[in-house]
C-alpha cells in the first residue's frame, strides 16, 4: 500500500514538473509575441493579465525553503540562480544591442558599455532581464514570509496580504521603478504565495484531483480562465486599463489582481492537459527566450529578414489580423532561432551562464589540461 502511494506521489511530482515547464514556455512565446505587437490591444491586455504573475506563480509551486536553512545559505542559493544569469546575459545584452545598432548604421561610442554596466547594476528596468531581479526579491521577501509565518498556511497567508497592501501603497503614492525593481518584487509575493498555497500539503487532495486527469485540468482551466478573461474585458473596456507590471499598471487592483490570480492558474491547469516532453523540454529555455528577443531576432527579422513586409503592416491597427499574423511569424522566429542559441549554450563550455552544468566532455577535456600543465610544472621545477 505505501509503495502505491509513494509511486502515484512520484506520478504528480513528474507531472507537476512537466506543466510548469510547459506553463513557462507558453508564457515566454506569448510575452514575445506582445513585445512584437507592441501598444495595446485586444491580444495585449489578455496577456498581460498574467504573462508575468504567472511566473510568480510558478515559483511558489516550485520554491523550496526548508524549515532549517538559514538565510545566508537560502540568499547564496538565490544569488546563484539569478545573479549570474543577469550579469552574464547582461553584458552578451549590451554588445548584441551594439552589434545591432552598426549592423543599422547608428554604432554607439564606446562609452555605451559603461554606462549600461551601472544600468545593469542598479537595475530599474534594464532590458528584458529586469524582471529575473523582481523575481529574487520576490523570493527573498517570500522567505520572510515562511519565517515570519513559521511555515503555517494562516500566517503566511496573512503576511503575504501584508505584502499586497505595501505594493498597493506604494503603487498608489510612490508610484516610480525602484531599484532592482523591488516595486515588482511586492506584487511577487502575493503571486508567490498563490503557487505556494496551491502546492500546499493542506491542498494535496484538491492538487491531486485537478492534476490527475488531463481533461479535468483542461475543463477547470477553461473555466478559470474564461472568467478571468471575462473581468479582464469589463476592466480593459470600462476603465481603459489592464496589468501591465513593466509600466507598473495594477489598476483597478480589485480587478486586475483577480484576474491575474484566475488567469495564471487557468492557464497552469490547462498546460497539464496539453503538456508533453517537447514544450516542458523548451520550458527550460524561458531565460534566453526571455533575454535577446527585443534586442536581437524581433529586430533582425523586422529590419532585414522580413523588412518589405513589416513596412506593409506596420501601419494597421494592432488588433488588425495581418497586422496579427505578420507579428505571430515575427514571434515563431524569434522562438526557433533563440532555442537553437540555448541549446548551442547548454552543450557549449558557457552553459554556466544560465545555471546549466558544463557538459562532461568539457570538464574532461579541462582536467586533461590541467593535468598536463601540472606535469609540465613539476618536470621544470625538478629540473
Amino acid at each position: 500500500m505505501e509503495e502505491a502511494v509513494l509511486e502515484t506521489n512520484q506520478k504528480i511530482q513528474k507531472k507537476r514538473l512537466d506543466y510548469v515547464d510547459t506553463t513557462k514556455f507558453l508564457a515566454i512565446f506569448l510575452v514575445i509575441l506582445c513585445h512584437t505587437i507592441g501598444g495595446q490591444g485586444e491580444i495585449v491586455h489578455i496577456c498581460y493579465s498574467f504573462t508575468l504573475p504567472v511566473f510568480f506563480v510558478l515559483n511558489g509551486i516550485t520554491l523550496k525553503i526548508h524549515d532549517d536553512e538559514p538565510f545566508g545559505i537560502f540568499l547564496e542559493r538565490k544569488m546563484k540562480s539569478y545573479l549570474i544569469p543577469t550579469f552574464c546575459l547582461g553584458i552578451l545584452l549590451i554588445f548584441s544591442e551594439m552589434m545591432m545598432a552598426s549592423l543599422a548604421g547608428n554604432p554607439k561610442d564606446i562609452s555605451f558599455i559603461g554606462q549600461m554596466l551601472i544600468k545593469l547594476i542598479e537595475q530599474k528596468r534594464v532590458y528584458p532581464l529586469w524582471f529575473v531581479g523582481a523575481l529574487f526579491f520576490a523570493d527573498l521577501f517570500f522567505y520572510a514570509v515562511i519565517k515570519l509565518g513559521r511555515n503555517k498556511l494562516v500566517y503566511c497567508t496573512l503576511i503575504s496580504f501584508v505584502f499586497l497592501g505595501i505594493a498597493i501603497f506604494f503603487n498608489k503614492y510612490f508610484n516610480y521603478s525602484y531599484v532592482w525593481n523591488i516595486d515588482a518584487s511586492l506584487f511577487g509575493v502575493f503571486f508567490i504565495f498563490i503557487g505556494y498555497l496551491f502546492s500546499h500539503q493542506k491542498l494535496t487532495k484538491i492538487r491531486t484531483f485537478v492534476l490527475s486527469k488531463r481533461w479535468i485540468s483542461l475543463l477547470i482551466g477553461i473555466a478559470l480562465f474564461t472568467i478571468g478573461y471575462l473581468i479582464s474585458e469589463y476592466n480593459y473596456h470600462t476603465y481603459s486599463t489592464y496589468l501591465e507590471m513593466w509600466a507598473r499598471q495594477y489598476q483597478k487592483y480589485y480587478l486586475t489582481l483577480p484576474v491575474a490570480v484566475l488567469d495564471s492558474l487557468g492557464v497552469i491547469l490547462i498546460c497539464n492537459g496539453i503538456r508533453n516532453k517537447v514544450l516542458s523540454e523548451f520550458g527550460k529555455s524561458t531565460l534566453i527566450l526571455l533575454a535577446f528577443h527585443q534586442i536581437v531576432t524581433t529586430p533582425l527579422f523586422n529590419n532585414y529578414i522580413a523588412s518589405d513586409w513589416f513596412q506593409s503592416v506596420i501601419g494597421l491597427g494592432r488588433d488588425n489580423i495581418n497586422y496579427l499574423f505578420y507579428c505571430f511569424v515575427s514571434s515563431i522566429f524569434s522562438t526557433i532561432t533563440l532555442l537553437l542559441f540555448y541549446y548551442f549554450i547548454i552543450y557549449s563550455p558557457f552553459a554556466f551562464i544560465i545555471n546549466r552544468k558544463i557538459p562532461q566532455f568539457y570538464k574532461d577535456f579541462f582536467n586533461k589540461i590541467k593535468l598536463k600543465l601540472a606535469n609540465i610544472f613539476k618536470k621544470t621545477k625538478t629540473n
